[in-house]
């Protein structure tokens, strides 16, 4: 494998992850209640608590893309030139 396969790889990985977190966000803030409803439901949960712990995991998803597709896309990306 050459260092610009991998480093088209890693810049696909981070555009596709990347959107599948807009993804993500747009349906949960277009359809929070009814989405809350169903993992409050679905958990054991209170209805209140389920923002948070989707904005959580949102933004703990987004530090793996990060961490693991756009920095090593980046180190790629310098290693070429």
């Amino acid at each position: 494998m050459t260092i610009e396969t991998l480093t088209s790889f890693f810049l696909y990985c981070s555009l596709i992850n990347f959107g599948m977190l807009l993804f993500s966000f747009a349906v949960y803030s277009l359809f929070r209640k009814p989405i809350s409803k169903m993992h409050a439901k679905i958990y054991g949960l209170k209805e209140e608590e389920i923002p948070a712990m989707v904005y959580k995991l949102m933004a703990f998803y987004k530090v793996l893309i990060i961490v693991f597709c756009f920095v090593p896309y980046l180190a790629l990306l310098i290693i070429g030139r």
